[in-house]
């Protein structure tokens, strides 16, 4: 299971977002005009229907597994947890997610001729989800950094996530918001 999941996040990471390291934090454009021609560009519809939103969710749903398993190894509440984890799927996870935020979360509207009105609608600055997400990511940041810091390439990759973040001028401000990060 981790090595499909280690591929699939690799897969989904090289995909979907430029590498925040080498690149403008960007969508890449050919999935935009992609996406606008197989959801409808229009904005209509439902997120279910829209890869560009959707493709991110079993990322979000394993580093909450993730998070529950290393909290209850911490705690104390059941040791055996902790086998269910692997920090190298836990590193290429946050890297993954690290590519998806700055380049899905708050996304630069002015980068863009033309982005998803339902991708803005979910994570865009003014979007019903984005501070949840951002929020989620930052509390999964402190799990790896405070509660997991015996693997320290997971805690070096969460610390150059929040960098990364600190330097995105549409994430920056929201990020002292995040209860998560009080």
């Amino acid at each position: 299971l981790h090595e499909k999941l280690f591929w699939l996040f690799q897969f989904l990471g090289y995909t979907l977002a430029d590498d925040p390291k080498e690149q403008q934090m960007r969508i890449p454009n050919i999935l935009i005009a992609n996406n606008e021609n197989t959801s409808g560009g229009d904005g209509s519809g439902d997120d279910e229907h829209d890869i560009l939103v959707t493709s991110i969710y079993p990322l979000f749903e394993w580093i909450e597994f993730e998070n529950e398993c290393i909290e209850a190894y911490v705690d104390g509440e059941q040791p055996v947890m902790i086998e269910l984890l692997s920090p190298l799927l836990a590193e290429t996870a946050i890297s993954m997610l690290s590519r998806w935020a700055n380049s899905y979360l708050m996304p630069n509207v002015l980068y863009y001729e033309h982005i998803s009105k339902k991708l803005l609608r979910c994570f865009g600055a003014e979007g019903t989800n984005a501070a949840k997400t951002l929020n989620m990511i930052i509390h999964k940041c402190y799990v790896n950094i405070f509660k997991w810091r015996q693997e320290q390439n997971v805690v070096h990759t969460s610390l150059e996530m929040l960098e990364s973040f600190i330097k995105h001028s549409s994430i920056r401000p929201h990020l002292f918001q995040c209860p998560a990060f009080n």
